[in-house]
Formats: C-alpha cells, structure tokens, sequence
C-alpha cells in the first residue's frame, strides 16, 4: 500500500511523493518542498485553490498556502472548534454551519 499526494493541473496531475504506507516519518517536508517549486512555478496571477480531504489538515499546512498567496480549501469534521476573529473563546463550528441537508 502506498500513500501519494500530486497536483491536479486541468486535465492531468504531476506527482508529487509518493512513499511506502509503512513508512514512519512526517509529511510536512515533502508538502513544504511541493508548495515551495509551486510557488515558483506557478504565475503570480493565477488565482490557486488548494483542496484536501479531512485526514489532511494541519496548522501549518494552512498556513504555508496562505504564505504562497493561495487559497486553502481544507475538508474538517464538525467535530472542531474555532473562534471568530476578535473573539476569546472557541465554540463548535456546527454553530456556523447549517445541519446536513439543510440551507
């Protein structure tokens, strides 16, 4: 079994790691090192989104595409708090997002 992120690019996608699902060790480098040849590669006007599924988020991942000018669209479970900006203290997000299946 192997785990393996890559970038969709329209009609394609271009590796980016691929490593054997056994093997210890932290994702952060190998997502650092693509973020940091994208960001070269990538034309400053381009409007970027980044999309991830839940199993995938971490501060610092939010943080390095916002860093590259991107836009991060990163999947959570509403099993998470956050706080509005200004505010002190963290609350469910349910409380900012409507119950499946509802508007």
């Amino acid at each position: 079994m192997y785990q393996s992120k890559c970038v969709d690019c329209n009609k394609g996608s271009l590796p980016g790691k691929v490593l054997p699902a056994e093997q210890e060790g932290s994702w952060r480098p190998h997502w650092e090192g693509l973020f940091t040849s994208l960001q070269e590669a990538v034309p400053h006007e381009w409007q970027v989104i980044v999309l991830a599924d839940r199993g995938l988020y971490a501060r610092w991942l939010w943080d390095i595409i916002r860093a590259c000018g991107w836009h991060p669209f990163l999947r959570i479970n509403l099993g998470a708090k956050a706080r509005m900006e200004g505010e002190q203290t963290f609350d469910w997000i349910s409380r900012w997002v409507p119950a499946p299946g509802t508007n």
